[in-house]
């Protein structure tokens, strides 16, 4: 597990909960909160970025991400709110030693002398990764179009570094915010005065 920091609650205002490292008290950095919204949406904001993330639950989703969810489906949850959290990323040389594998363990061997051909004339590493990434699938797609369905697969896809550490960091920092709403009393609910 990446060490993510040592976070103390610095305070509660209503369903957000602010969060400072140990280490940087008495600066402004390294900071940062979570807030809960009613319909079940969370928030992390401040120095770490921002993520969004909802399950599919009613209320105040406190604590989620906990010592019992997975990376992935937390990953999930983000992608699925919609805005583009730099999730995953990709990198073609592990890209290519994934194909590597891949081909040897399940294709012919003319199959991967092709691919080893394709690699050598292609470039995917020297262009951005979002490029590359597309390149190499609709090469691949041109090449062996009857093998897979490339642009399905995830070979050189990874859970990026800072979205691993923002994810350790809300572990980290779940159980302070689930004692902290069973000990303090609830945050009432607002009432627009003229809707009811």
């Amino acid at each position: 597990m990446i060490n993510a920091g040592t976070y103390r609650l610095n305070r509660r205002t209503g369903n957000s909960f602010f969060f400072r490292d140990f280490s940087f008290l008495e600066s402004d950095i390294q900071g940062f909160a979570v807030t809960y919204l009613p319909d079940g949406v969370t928030l992390l904001h401040g120095d770490m970025g921002y993520l969004v993330w909802k399950r599919n639950v009613n209320g105040y989703d406190y604590g989620f991400p906990s010592t019992d969810t997975s990376i992935s489906y937390f990953a999930e949850k983000v992608q699925n709110s919609g805005l583009d959290d730099k999730v995953y990323v990709w990198n073609a040389e592990d890209a290519i030693q994934e194909l590597r594998t891949t081909f040897k363990e399940n294709y012919e061997p003319e199959e991967l002398e092709e691919l080893e051909s394709l690699i050598d004339s292609q470039c995917w590493a020297d262009v951005p990764p979002e490029v590359g990434r597309y390149q190499m699938f609709q090469d691949l797609e041109e090449r062996f179009p009857d093998l897979e369905d490339w642009f399905e697969t995830d070979f050189g896809t990874s859970i990026s570094p800072f979205f691993k550490y923002r994810f350790e960091m809300l572990v980290s920092v779940s159980g302070i915010i689930l004692n902290t709403v069973k000990n303090w009393p609830r945050v009432p609910t607002y009432t627009h005065p003229r809707r009811g």
